[in-house]
């Protein structure tokens, strides 16, 4: 497993959307799905997102790198449909964010490779 992904710690989470859809982001110019590993990292990116109030957010949790690529795997080509290709881990404003493309997190984790 290639290093970038091998310091994300686990478990890891999805914030839901009040539509059930999970939080996306743009980094770099590019839309991605987000990941969160932890309560700190989720507080933050609500209050930068939202505002400092408080907002009840759906979890999606993972706890193994498995989990999170199968659920990955399973809806990778519906959001390529929606322009949606990374995953990004913890993306905060102001910090350097961990993205990399969704085919790619499937193929190092899993040992799975889309087409």
């Amino acid at each position: 497993m290639p290093a970038k992904f091998s310091r994300i710690g686990f478990p890891c989470f999805f914030l839901l959307k009040r539509n059930g859809n999970p939080e996306v982001v743009e980094v770099d110019g590019k839309l991605a799905i987000c990941v969160f590993t932890g309560q700190a990292m989720i507080d933050a990116f609500l209050t930068a997102k939202y505002g400092p109030e408080s907002r009840e957010v759906k979890l999606q949790r993972f706890n193994r790198r498995a989990e999170l690529a199968a659920v990955l795997a399973n809806s990778a080509r519906q959001l390529a449909k929606q322009a949606c290709n990374y995953i990004a881990f913890n993306p905060l404003s102001g910090r350097k964010t961990l993205y990399a493309p969704i085919k790619e997190y499937i193929a190092t984790t899993a040992g799975k490779r889309l087409r």
